[in-house]
């Protein structure tokens, strides 16, 4: 009886070792990854700001367009910009020209320059809008793009409201707005603001 009960304490032992192990190999295959991802991020960072376009210059923006990049403000290309927007857990598309960042790389904003073919909005057009709608529409966008956030590592976000309410400018056909976008799922000291024209 006493040598059966000293073979288990050896293989409860033996056991404990062994998951112990697995454990230490898991956390440092962890540790690994996430030292892997902070370089590919950090890469791609470096790659982008290496091709970034510094102010003062003329910016073509497609055939569209033409930016006049001022002193203390870059811009990155569509390739590089949108392997940043990835890294931030954020989609581009056809739409997507490229970013606008600050020289300073220490300020915690940027702007996305997108364009879309849709043309000018027509008076008609402008008078059937409705804010509760679109703002909604906002926010089930976010909610559906948060599955990609989350599998990237990346916080899940929310649309709160509107910072600037759809306001249709009747001389130029534009429609501007602006909303404010937070961390879903704990506190946020620093929401995002999204602002269209």
């Amino acid at each position: 009886m006493e040598w059966c009960f000293g073979d288990l304490r050896q293989g409860r032992w033996l056991v404990t070792l062994g998951l112990l192990a697995q454990w230490l190999l898991t956390a440092t295959n962890a540790a690994a990854d996430a030292a892997s991802a902070e370089q590919a991020g950090r890469a791609t960072w470096d790659a982008a700001i290496a091709a970034t376009v510094h102010g003062p210059s003329k910016i073509a923006l497609r055939d569209q367009a033409s930016l006049a990049l001022p002193a203390g403000y870059g811009f990155m290309p569509p390739k590089e910009a949108a392997a940043v927007m990835k890294l931030m857990g954020n989609s581009t598309d056809s739409k997507f020209i490229g970013l606008i960042v600050p020289d300073d790389h220490q300020s915690k904003w940027l702007v996305s320059v997108d364009f879309d073919d849709a043309g000018y909005i027509k008076d008609d057009d402008a008078k059937d809008w409705d804010a509760k709608e679109l703002l909604q529409s906002l926010k089930d966008g976010t909610e559906a793009g948060n599955e990609q956030r989350q599998a990237a590592g990346i916080p899940a976000i929310k649309v709160t409201r509107w910072i600037e309410p759809p306001a249709y400018q009747s001389a130029s056909h534009q429609l501007v707005w602006s909303a404010e976008a937070k961390l879903r799922d704990s506190a946020d000291p620093d929401p995002t603001i999204n602002y269209n024209t």
